[in-house]
């Protein structure tokens, strides 16, 4: 594997000298290696969180249960998609002797991947996997506060017998990675934040090379009348809060019917006091530091503009127990504001830190009108009486993916796009102007288990074996992997 910041010529010369072999491997192939590597990921799981929360200082529960649960369950996804991946056959054409030219599926060539920090490992991976599989080349251009990930990333696809060269990394800023599309990468997949998304989007189309972005956005929850309201509110702050509230899908904003407000408030106060933040020693936090002085000092400053324009503290609101010399212990409380600005709304999405804002409503309808103006929001999280109240709720909300009864934010989504190039049917081009968006059902009365609150080390040695039934080759493994993990949540369970 090679790591560079410096030759970005060099390393793209050679990303594209591996890449012509590694497309001429079948599909078949390329997911041996993808099958290599998620044994070496069950094998060593634990010494990869320990490495990860040295790095990150981030609880290493949760860092089990939001980097490498996730990248096992995206992994195993790849590797269901084999015949999908393989090129197509031509089909016979009713109305003429010739056949039709069908698909004909395409590596692109080499993809830059630029991710976000707030996640390091699968923040990565979730871009990088898939552009590997498809059978590309990959540049991994990361910060210096992912730098030791990216090494991590390379040494695992190295020992897992990925070709050399197929992997690389360098370090460098948004004006570097424009420097690198310039220098002729064939995709950019990009993670992050919307303003970068459109400086880099736009470099790319005025060379016109395909750029995919995902964008840091954010969820909203609304919870009604007859709604559970103890299950709802762990769920919710767990959501929150998890990953110091920069979880892929973190809910920031929250919509109460004023019927049941008080009595909400109650129990996200009671709560979000059983929050245990520090440092990890002893398997016994459920919050972290932040990644950065700079997060700590945005998250400070919007809080207080917003209490500035009249929202009102409920709880939290102060940054603590930091340093600016000591890596890693920059802290903010979890935080509750209520009430809501205009021209403030959309800043507080995409707060970079453990900030949820409550708006208690008169009229659903006003709800819903309000949360269909965030149109970017990546999820929208339903509680009912019901769940047949809630998909009725739901079916009035514009956004991408719904939960109901249910925050939702830690269930991962499929990732579409793979880098291929794709010749594509016209008629099919109808279906592609009507999306589907996933529904997530919460059926039964436990909240987002296993990643909820309390941390504990049982809990982790649990979840950590689980883990290596759950994803093993071994039929005999998953199966007591199913019954074990029945059995876990029963434990974990949380009734009102």
């Amino acid at each position: 594997m090679i790591e560079s910041g410096e030759n970005s010529k060099d390393t793209l010369a050679q990303a594209r000298s591996a890449q012509k072999q590694w497309r001429q491997r079948n599909i078949a192939d390329r997911l041996g290696f993808l099958t290599a590597l998620r044994e070496s990921l069950i094998l060593n799981r634990d010494s990869i969180v320990q490495d990860l929360h040295e790095v990150t200082e981030k609880p290493r529960y949760e860092l089990l249960a939001t980097e490498i649960f996730p990248t096992l369950s995206l992994i195993q996804q790849l590797l269901r998609l084999s015949p999908q991946l393989s090129p197509l056959r031509a089909a016979r054409s009713l109305w003429a002797k010739t056949k039709d030219p069908g698909y004909d599926r395409q590596p692109v060539g080499v993809v830059l991947v630029i991710a976000s920090p707030h996640a390091p490992f699968l923040s990565l991976l979730k871009l990088v996997l898939p552009a590997l599989t498809a059978g590309n080349a990959v540049l991994m251009q990361v910060n210096e506060s992912q730098r030791q990930v990216a090494q991590l990333i390379l040494k695992l696809v190295d020992e897992s017998g990925f070709p050399a060269g197929i992997l690389s990394s360098a370090v460098g800023d948004l004006d570097s990675a424009k420097d690198l599309v310039s220098t002729g990468i064939n995709h950019v997949s990009f993670c992050g934040s919307p303003t970068d998304a459109r400086k880099l989007a736009s470099h790319c189309g005025s060379l016109l090379t395909s750029c995919q972005a995902t964008l840091n956005t954010r969820g909203l929850a609304l919870v009604l009348e007859g709604a559970p309201l103890l299950r709802a509110a762990r769920s919710i702050l767990t959501a929150a809060f998890t990953n110091h509230g920069l979880a892929p899908g973190a809910l920031r904003l929250l919509y109460i019917d004023e019927r049941v407000a008080s009595q909400f408030e109650s129990l996200l106060l009671a709560e979000i006091a059983s929050i245990r933040q520090g440092l990890d020693r002893n398997f016994q936090v459920e919050m972290g530091p932040l990644a950065s002085l700079k997060q700590l000092q945005d998250v400070t400053g919007l809080v207080a503009a917003a209490r500035g324009q009249g929202l009102e503290l409920i709880t939290g609101g102060q940054g603590h127990g930091y340093d600016q010399e000591e890596k890693g212990a920059w802290f903010y409380q979890p935080t509750i504001l209520k009430g809501m600005a205009d021209g403030l709304e959309e800043k507080l999405l995409r707060i970079p830190g453990p900030v949820l804002v409550i708006k208690t409503i008169p009229k659903l309808d006003a709800a819903i009108e309000r949360m269909n103006s965030h149109e970017d929001a990546s999820l929208i999280s339903v509680w009912g009486k019901s769940l047949k109240s809630a998909r009725k709720v739901s079916r009035k909300l514009i956004h991408r993916r719904v939960a109901l009864n249910d925050s939702g934010a830690l269930v991962l989504s499929g990732q579409k796009n793979l880098g291929f190039d794709l010749h594509i049917d016209p008629l099919r081009i109808p279906l592609s102007l009507a999306r589907s968006r996933p529904v997530h059902i919460k059926a039964w009365n436990q909240p987002v288990s296993p990643f909820c609150f309390p941390y504990d080390k049982e809990k982790y040695r649990a979840f950590s074996d689980l883990l290596g039934k759950l994803f093993s080759s071994n039929p005999i493994h998953r199966g007591q992997a199913f019954f074990g993990a029945l059995t876990t949540l029963a434990a974990w369970s949380l009734e009102d």
